[in-house]
């Protein structure tokens, strides 16, 4: 079955019923043996080691998911909540879910030429969290590099990832370690561990509660930190407590936001005031300097264990009571030296690493903005102009900054009707299965969801402004109505209402 041929042969709007049998005939592969054997061995040892008993999740892991411009947000199929005779469907799921539309879709508006699937499948024990939900090491909304933001619910994180309620919404400075903003959703429903289904969705009676304490709140924030320090890249974490325990559960890059310039250490070096003597050194130089190009880490260590050897030298009593020569041999010489080996090749890898680093910035920007904002401060939090409230708008929460303009399009159900190029989608929530709705889009309104949530990451990744938490939305727009989305300021405004 040679599926992304089937796929380049036939246009978008055609792919649904083509989508459709490819999956089937996918979940109806047979295993290899091979495949048969690997299974059994797989039930066995996750029986042995968790229980006859035990959930699993079942979660998709592509080579193209959960990259630096492009996350698939909930685009792949993850089953929770899987029996030990239900692994070999929730692996058949999983792997057809590579052949879904919205797949599909995702993958062509964001360059990728090769429809073909290629799919792993991550199977873990499931654990019954107590509270979780997802966490952002910058702040999506102001691209604050000192603010956290963390989206919770109690029970399993997917009500959070998935949109179905309002969470508790957190924001966290990590720099002076302090809650900043601490807003309580409305949390309507819980999904829970079930022995007899897998996993259940409930009325949350503890809906008015906070969910994380202060310290859970910095405890999350510290491993949210060290994650993006091995990263080195801000971060998108899911995350669950068990009563006090903590689980990291996935980490993946943060796909929408304005770097910074990042330096390596070559690169903030400054030309130190030296003695050079002799040119011909001019040949260790460039050696020198081409070692540091191409084991750079290294270098910088040597580097820095020699300047730390010179400095202590330079540091000491200079006798000037030496003859001249002398004086030269001891002073002059190691001086000419330190230049010519050490000082010079390093300005000179400065140089080069300064100009690299700006084109591979340059580069970054190119791929992961959208829209450059006119201001941004040191720490890169978008600074924006002082909202102007007006009498005939609504307010939600920002998610996706922009502003547009469009006919009001109000969905109950993801194909109750075509959303056309312009439209302003408006609907209660949104999960995986509508992400072919945003392509043309011109907007986003939902009555329910959170900043870190799947639809509000997809919106920010195709550039569509997005508000979330409009009480009623879905009945105070009609369809047709001329509404304008500001997604900066989380402003929804009926034009000539």
């Amino acid at each position: 079955m040679d599926a992304g041929a089937a796929l380049a042969d036939t246009l978008p709007e055609d792919w649904p019923p083509l989508c459709k049998h490819l999956k089937a005939r996918c979940r109806a592969l047979p295993w290899t043996t091979a495949q048969q054997r690997a299974l059994e061995r797989l039930r066995e040892d996750l029986a042995a080691r968790c229980g006859e008993d035990t959930r699993l999740a079942v979660r998709s892991s592509s080579p193209e998911e959960d990259l630096e411009t492009a996350s698939f947000a909930g685009g792949y199929e993850t089953r929770l909540g899987v029996p030990l005779d239900g692994l070999e469907d929730a692996l058949r799921d999983c792997a057809a879910s590579s052949l879904d539309m919205r797949v599909l879709l995702y993958r062509m508006e964001h360059g990728f030429d090769d429809l073909a699937p290629r799919l792993a499948v991550v199977v873990q024990e499931q654990i019954g969290s107590t509270v979780a939900g997802v966490a952002f090491s910058l702040n999506p909304v102001t691209n604050d590099y000192d603010e956290a933001v963390i989206d919770a619910n109690w029970g399993l994180g997917t009500s959070v990832v998935d949109g179905r309620v309002s969470p508790d919404h957190f924001v966290v400075n990590t720099v002076e370690r302090s809650v900043v903003g601490a807003t309580t959703g409305e949390k309507a429903v819980s999904v829970r561990l079930d022995a007899e289904s897998g996993i259940r969705e409930q009325e949350e009676p503890r809906a008015a509660d906070r969910t994380l304490s202060d310290a859970q709140l910095f405890e999350l924030t510290d491993e949210l930190c060290r994650i993006e320090a091995l990263y080195k890249r801000p971060v998108d974490v899911e995350w669950a407590y068990v009563g006090d325990q903590l689980h990291v559960l996935q980490a993946r890059p943060i796909t929408t936001y304005v770097p910074l310039p990042t330096r390596p250490p070559w690169a903030r070096l400054r030309m130190r005031t030296v003695l050079p003597r002799f040119l011909r050194r001019v040949a260790r130089t460039i050696a020198s300097t081409l070692w540091i190009l191409l084991a750079p880490d290294r270098a910088w260590t040597a580097y820095r264990e020699k300047v730390d050897a010179f400095e202590t030298w330079v540091s000491e009593e200079i006798d000037f009571s030496r003859p001249l020569d002398a004086f030269r041999r001891r002073y002059l010489a190691p001086s000419a030296r330190h230049f010519f080996q050490v000082t010079g090749p390093a300005f000179g890898a400065a140089l080069f690493a300064r100009r690299k680093e700006r084109t591979r910035f340059l580069k970054r920007l190119e791929s992961q903005v959208p829209s450059f904002p006119p201001v941004i401060d040191s720490r890169g939090r978008i600074l924006r102009p002082p909202s102007q409230e007006t009498d005939d708008g609504f307010r939600g929460m920002p998610v996706s900054p922009g502003v547009a303009t469009g006919p009001a399009k109000v969905l109950h159900a993801v194909d109750e009707k075509p959303i056309k190029t312009g439209d302003v989608l408006v609907a209660t929530t949104t999960d995986p299965g509508w992400t072919p709705l945003f392509v043309n889009a011109a907007a986003i309104v939902l009555e329910v969801g959170g900043a870190l949530q799947h639809g509000a990451v997809v919106a920010r990744e195709f550039g569509k402004p997005c508000v979330v938490g409009l009480d009623r939305a879905t009945t105070l727009l009609k369809d047709g109505q001329q509404a304008e989305v500001d997604g900066t300021k989380g402003t929804v405004r009926l034009e000539g209402g």
